[in-house]
């Protein structure tokens, strides 16, 4: 299980890349999947069950907008993520 609670973490490049406008190409699996996404999809495949949920603000922030964009990469790899609103008080 991941637990994600911040609104933004350390930028990378990917995220830098899509602030700029540069977008994945999704049916060019070779471009984007990482070993990371091959170890998430052999575990499932042992019957593992890899859960992700991301906490966050609303209005959210342009990070987790990227991270929404990106999520596609997770779930192509099996992990079964969730969003869910931070809640005041």
């Amino acid at each position: 299980m991941h637990l994600e609670l911040r609104d933004a973490y350390a930028p990378t490049e990917r995220f830098e890349a899509w602030r700029r406008g540069e977008r994945i190409n999704w049916e060019d699996r070779a471009s984007w999947w990482h070993p990371y996404d091959q170890a998430i999809a052999d575990a499932v495949s042992r019957g593992v069950v890899i859960r992700r949920a991301r906490v966050v603000s609303e209005p959210v922030s342009e990070y987790i907008r990227w991270g929404h964009y990106v999520t596609r990469e997770l779930i192509e790899a099996s992990e079964d993520v969730r969003w869910l609103p931070r809640l005041d008080g």
